[in-house]
């Protein structure tokens, strides 16, 4: 019994566990180096609230193609062909939307219709068009993903921060705007890899179509699906109001803990999960209702375990790796609090570990009407302790609870959704 569990925890995906890792330990890096090169206070609050706005704005992009992924199977199953020109679609579809926000973008900056501060403003303007090279390369990892490129998924992160970390440790940067540059340039040399495996390696062959009428399922699906996120991804700019509120570079002691909690969670769960999205997607392409429940609780026999050592290893290293790398850039206060929200946020994200799979599940089966209806379920929670908190005084720890018990409810609302769809497609089977 021992032998199997060891078996069962330690199968062939640890080496993607061990990429994720590598990913997560260089992209951390390069954290580390921001903090060294600019402290906590204005430039770096302008680095975070920057990508809040980017990931935000990439949601109305993502809405084009996201729910691709069982009509991708599908299509692969059935059709092959039909495949690789969905994927060139959604491609230039993809190239479309982004430079239709980044026109918007300048036009509402440049008529004055949003206020913000001359620094962050500077900023925006040149990393605005990482949203383009971002989708693109978040696309293309999907799809390289179906394909079992199971690696790429990681190593396009690896290339780009550890080339971003080797600038600042042998550049002298003093300007911010640099890191929107680094950025930019190092994506768009991923893009182009990416490209290969899938134009060279993969023999896809590129077409300048942008709409076919069976694809109309595929970007009603999106919509729904991206409503729902957007929904969710409401949660940071709350988070972003409620830290900001504290004081000047709270939000980026939030933002470092937010890394070190949701590092342990990509390490563990990223790796597992992208491989569950595919296999569980051509379960539903083939009707293998009965293969699902055994791979769920096999992934979650995988992950629940390996979170609980990884997140209380590194809760009992946390103090020391800070005053390691941050001595000079945080005071010991600035640690405490740090340490303190990571606590906190470790509840948050064992709940998305044990939900992941139900979520993607429920995916696979379209039933993205319910994701929304999930998801306002978790807003009207949240935003609700949030609006309790600017009446009365809520420490941040109570705070990052209401958090916990927004996601709790996602939870609750996944699973039960997914044991009463596969009652169902038992009963029809």
């Amino acid at each position: 019994m021992f032998e199997n569990l060891i078996k069962m925890l330690f199968d062939e995906k640890i080496k993607y566990n061990i990429l994720s890792l590598l990913n997560i330990t260089i992209g951390f890096l390069f954290t580390v180096l921001l903090g060294k090169e600019f402290g906590v206070g204005n430039e770096t609050d302008i680095f975070f609230y920057s990508l809040v706005i980017i990931n935000y704005l990439g949601l109305f992009i993502q809405s084009i193609w996201e729910a691709f992924t069982p009509n991708y199977i599908s299509l692969k199953v059935d059709d092959q062909k039909k495949s690789i020109i969905l994927y060139s679609i959604l491609l230039n579809n993809i190239i479309i939307g982004s430079s239709i926000i980044i026109v918007l973008y300048y036009i509402i900056i440049n008529l004055h219709m949003f206020t913000i501060s001359e620094q962050l403003r500077n900023y925006l303007n040149i990393y605005i068009f990482y949203i383009l090279f971002q989708n693109i390369l978040y696309y293309n990892k999907n799809v390289l993903n179906l394909e079992r490129f199971y690696a790429s998924y990681y190593l396009v992160d690896i290339f780009i921060y550890s080339t971003a970390s080797l600038f600042l440790i042998f550049f002298n940067v003093k300007d911010i705007v640099f890191i929107a540059y680094l950025m930019i340039t190092t994506t768009v040399i991923a893009v182009i890899w990416q490209f290969y495996l899938i134009f060279k390696v993969l023999n896809f062959k590129y077409s300048l179509r942008l709409y076919e009428n069976w694809l109309n399922e595929i970007y009603k699906n999106s919509i729904k699906y991206k409503i729902g996120t957007m929904i969710y991804g409401v949660k940071d700019i709350i988070l972003v109001s409620f830290f900001t509120g504290l004081g000047a570079g709270f939000y980026s002691l939030y933002s470092y803990a937010d890394k070190f909690a949701s590092t342990v969670s990509m390490i563990v769960n990223a790796p597992i999960v992208n491989i569950f999205i595919t296999k569980v997607n051509y379960f539903v392409a083939h009707n293998h209702y009965n293969q699902i429940n055994k791979l769920i609780k096999r992934v979650l026999s995988q992950t629940t375990i390996f979170f609980s050592i990884a997140s209380l290893l590194v809760y009992l290293l946390l103090p020391s790796l800070l005053q390691l790398f941050f001595s000079e850039a945080m005071s010991e206060n600035d640690i405490l609090i740090i340490n303190n929200i990571y606590f906190y946020l470790l509840l948050f994200n064992f709940i998305i570990i044990i939900e992941s799979p139900y979520a993607k599940t429920i995916i696979a089966f379209k039933h993205f009407n319910y994701m929304i209806f999930i998801n306002a379920v978790f807003l009207l929670i949240f935003s609700n302790a949030y609006l309790i908190s600017t009446v009365y005084k809520m420490d941040y720890e109570v705070f990052l609870l209401f958090l916990s018990i927004a996601q709790f409810s996602n939870l609750v609302l996944y699973y039960s959704k997914y044991k009463s769809t596969e009652k169902n497609k038992r009963k029809i089977g």
